[in-house]
């Protein structure tokens, strides 16, 4: 299945399913809130547009791109590419999509891509983020702490 599995550069026709992909990851913990439908909506619609212009102002340089199935987007990722260094801003699959190594597969090329580039990757994840095993087991290194979140970094491989 992985073998269907392609990126390709997010463009302005993309922003409702890109605003649907962070609804989708954040409703479940959202509707603990017991709001309103529309209340919980809007407050939804309010933290997409909050990160959104926080991704800008930070990353201005990123490359965003939208991570598809057989053709139909399941999903998204970000990545700053800098001289030294690239930082995946953010990957996101729909939640049906999860748990199926697709995110796996995306991550490994990337990280091949940063070691052609001899570049090292960094990441921001939650600490409680079951991803977490993932970026550890794809060689990823706990740097530091910084409240909820945790820095991770991977040093470029040689291409022996």
């Amino acid at each position: 299945m992985t073998e269907a599995l392609s990126l390709r550069a997010e463009c302005a026709e993309d922003a409702a399913f890109v605003e649907s992909l962070f609804i989708a990851q954040r409703a479940a913990v959202f509707a603990t809130l017991a709001l309103a439908p529309e209340a919980l909506a809007t407050l939804l619609h309010g933290q997409f547009l909050a990160q959104a212009a926080d991704y800008r102002r930070r990353f201005p340089q990123a490359e965003r791109s939208i991570v598809e199935l057989a053709g139909q987007p399941i999903g998204r990722l970000v990545v700053q590419r800098e001289v030294q260094r690239w930082r995946l801003v953010d990957i996101a699959l729909l939640p049906d999509c999860c748990g199926r190594g697709l995110g796996g597969t995306v991550l490994t090329k990337l990280l091949a891509a940063a070691d052609a580039a001899g570049v090292a990757l960094t990441a921001c994840v939650a600490c409680d983020n079951p991803a977490r095993r993932l970026y550890v087991r794809l060689g990823f290194r706990e740097s530091r702490a910084e409240t909820v979140y945790l820095e991770l970094w991977r040093p470029p491989r040689s291409r022996d």
